[in-house]
């Protein structure tokens, strides 16, 4: 079934995305458990919030979009650096569907933003590869990864995902690992200006004194069919990913590069998943940008996919079991 689609045009997927929009549009959300009233802690992450929870409709279009131009901006990023065929459109389709294992619209809205900024850094990061002097990318990439930051904390980790790209091209001069730090302080030097100027300041001093002192990294249960939803992903993951570096090294060099950056990239999404303790559900679809990736490629170069045929048929059960009969 996937190696046929693999093949299908961009057309064939295009109606994929757009019956998997509908079925989110008039489905409810997966229900998840958490201790905490508000998941969103930091400044750009509250405001988010609350402008959807008083427009919840226009929330519902605005995911929509998001979810659109996330799936075909990794797409084109699998594509752009050769991990995938060029004609090849099924990262959509696969990110689309990854997405609809989603929390209601208030809380997915900030997701879907950290997603797309960190997509952006992501794409920043895979197109340095070759060039004398990337400054521009590398400042690019790190100031939207503050930017998300500032919507749910625990992504600044992701500025290790920058070093490591640094470390995977081999880059020598102090010059870039300064800009990293540069660009992941603007956007605080920003914020700080704005609340200063608005006599505000103290707030946001509360607002992370407070992060810091209740933060804990403690798990809500999820229930059954989450669990086994959760379980179908991670063996997606596993399989898919154990491929993507096995035959990585069979790779010409910038292409074997660029495939342990989004390994990376993956490894990181599963470091900030399990330091969210609460709001580990907001920062799940993470790990999706680079799982579609890895998923995609084992079904293109693989001779068979049966086991991924079966692996995302069980997905797309649990999925609707999560969205429709349980509520």
């Amino acid at each position: 079934m996937l190696k046929k689609l693999t093949k299908s045009g961009e057309y064939v997927h295009f109606l994929i995305i757009g019956i998997i929009l509908l079925f989110y549009l008039f489905s409810s959300p997966v229900s998840f458990k958490s201790n905490q009233s508000n998941l969103y802690t930091a400044p750009l992450g509250i405001w988010i919030q609350d402008f959807i929870s008083l427009n919840p409709t226009l929330g519902k279009v605005i995911n929509v979009i998001l979810i659109t131009l996330i799936s075909l901006f990794v797409n084109k990023i699998g594509k752009s650096t050769e991990i995938l065929p060029r004609q090849s459109f099924i990262t959509s389709s696969i990110l689309s569907l990854f997405l609809l294992f989603s929390p209601e619209t208030t809380q997915f809205t900030g997701c879907l933003v950290i997603m797309l900024l960190l997509t952006f850094s992501f794409s920043n990061m895979v197109g340095i590869f070759g060039k004398q002097y990337p400054y521009q990318q590398i400042l690019t990439a790190t100031i939207a990864i503050s930017v998300s930051s500032l919507i749910i904390p625990q992504t600044i980790i992701f500025i290790i995902f920058i070093w490591l790209g640094f470390l995977t091209y081999s880059v020598n001069s102090f010059r870039e690992w300064v800009i990293s730090f540069i660009g992941l302080s603007i956007p605080y030097i920003y914020m700080l200006f704005a609340w200063y100027w608005y006599d505000n300041l103290d707030y946001f001093f509360d607002l992370y004194g407070n992060f810091f002192k209740t933060f804990r990294i403690d798990f809500t249960a999820p229930t059954t069919y989450q669990i086994i939803t959760l379980a179908i992903l991670a063996l997606i993951y596993l399989s898919s990913m154990f491929y993507f570096i096995n035959t990585a090294s069979e790779k010409i060099i910038n292409v074997r590069k660029r495939m342990w950056l989004t390994f990376q990239f993956s490894f990181i999404s599963i470091v900030t998943l399990a330091i969210g303790g609460n709001s580990s559900f907001l920062v799940l679809p993470l790990v999706y940008i680079s799982m579609s990736i890895m998923f995609s490629y084992s079904v293109h170069y693989q001779k068979q996919s049966r086991i991924q045929d079966i692996l995302i048929l069980l997905l797309i059960i649990s999925i609707i079991i999560n969205r429709v009969v349980v509520q």
